[in-house]
């Protein structure tokens, strides 16, 4: 399936070039026609014109390859970051305090060619041994009786791809980073310190109005945890925009994972989603409404049968929003359960992540949004309510909050914390965090 895949996109690169191609010559061909046109003219005509031509091929001529790789734009992104957390499954609790680092250099475009390398970097700035980090490998550090904070240290090539551009597609090669909607489904996890990436060929394409198909082979997964999973997976996923309206988008994602230790991760999802915002008067409706059904594939040891549905409401009045989300992921013992396996999964179901996986008997989760400004600072409120989606049970609840500001010097500082509150399902228990990011 891999040789497959990289066939069609290779495919798809050549049609590309060889359209740019004709384009070029027909060009060529249209200044050669105006060139006989104008040779009986006289000659002090004739030369100022060539020097006009010059002048203006000069300006709007494409940089060379050594200008395209020299003249590019370098980024440095650095986010500090202490994390407290504090879990009644626990006797002691946990801190992190860590520094990501990532400098990235892109080149400019030559020919419709173009590069990106980016490395990040993830250092402890003390405590390394005040929490769980989850690391694989040497990445690790072993500890196990304090709370679970994933951000093991390292150095790594996050991003390194080529990408190529004409004509209302892009095709890009190499390990990127793949944000698909809100995340729910495919993201980089970009609140953890170490984000995930993947080794994939991705193919985007809007010629058409108001549309845009994206297909992407995954190769390998590059996890938050630091290990590497080998996998032969497509991701399907189209938009049309509804002017006035919003968007309406259909999805496929199809993994298959090549190690059988993490065959079950091996699943069919299929989904359709609208959402949209629309002012009326004197405020503005934010709607959304989404179903996707998910099953087990390939070597899946494991049944699954599951669908997912979210539906969203609010209302934006004056400078504040409310929102209110509710979210049924399938679950049960006899059909498994629904998994946002490449998810940022942070996002969703509670800041604490109690619900990072879906439990056995499924989750419905009622949460209560509202968005808005104190002065120059932005801030959030949710609560969360938690059920199980077979049987019925009270999981428990949860409050979350956040209160950004971004200074003059465009430095973010923030606070963030969230305090969950067990019924039936695990323990209480609370995340504090504060961090600072700017960018360069």
């Amino acid at each position: 399936m891999k040789q497959v895949a990289v066939i069609i996109l290779t495919v798809l690169c050549s049609l590309l070039v060889a359209s740019q191609g004709t384009m070029a010559l027909a060009q060529e061909s249209e200044s050669a026609a105006v060139a006989e046109d104008k040779a009986g003219a006289a000659s002090g005509v004739a030369k100022a014109a060539s020097e006009a031509a010059q002048s203006d091929e000069a300006e709007t001529s494409e940089p060379t390859l050594a200008e395209a790789l020299s003249g590019g734009k370098a980024t440095i992104n650095l986010r500090y970051r202490f994390e407290f957390v504090d879990d009644d499954r626990l006797a002691r609790n946990g801190q992190a305090s860590t520094l990501r680092t990532t400098l990235g250099y892109g080149t400019k475009a030559y020919r419709g060619f173009r590069l990106y390398l980016q490395a990040e970097n993830v250092t402890n700035v003390g405590f390394e041994d005040n929490f769980n980090n989850r690391g694989a490998g040497d990445s690790g550090n072993g500890v196990t009786d304090r709370p679970v904070i994933v951000d093991p240290p390292g150095t790594e090539l996050l991003q390194s791809f080529v990408e190529y551009a004409a004509d209302g597609s892009t095709v890009k090669l190499g390990r990127q980073v793949i944000n698909l909607d809100d995340q729910r489904h495919v993201g980089a996890v970009g609140w953890r310190q170490h984000w995930q990436s993947f080794d994939a060929v991705r193919f985007t394409n809007d010629r058409v109005d108001n549309f845009v198909f994206d297909y992407a082979f995954i190769d390998q997964v590059q996890r938050i945890f630091r290990d590497d999973l080998d996998t032969s997976s497509h991701l399907f996923h189209a938009q049309y925009k509804v002017d006035g309206y919003g968007a309406l988008t259909g999805y496929g994602y199809l993994l298959r994972y090549d190690d059988e230790r993490f065959s079950a991760l091996s699943r069919n999802t299929i989904g359709v989603e609208f959402k949209g915002s629309r002012p009326t008067g004197s405020v503005t409706l934010h709607y959304e409404a989404e179903f996707a059904h998910q099953s087990d594939a390939s070597d899946n040891p494991l049944r699954v049968d599951a669908n997912y549905l979210h539906l969203v409401g609010g209302v934006g009045v004056g400078r504040l929003t409310f929102r209110v989300d509710w979210e049924r992921i399938g679950g049960s013992r006899e059909d498994g359960q629904f998994q946002f396996v490449l998810g940022t999964n942070h996002a969703f179901n509670g800041w604490v992540d109690k619900f990072l996986g879906t439990p056995a008997d499924g989750l419905k989760d009622l949460m209560v949004r509202v968005d808005g400004p104190l002065g120059p600072i932005k801030w959030q409120i949710r609560y969360h309510d938690f059920r199980a989606d077979t049987g019925g049970s009270r999981y428990g609840s949860e409050l979350d909050f956040l209160a950004t500001y971004t200074a003059s010097w465009k430095q973010t500082f923030a606070l963030k914390g969230g305090f969950y509150n067990a019924d039936e399902f695990s323990r209480d228990a609370s995340k504090i965090w504060l961090w600072t990011a700017y960018s360069f």
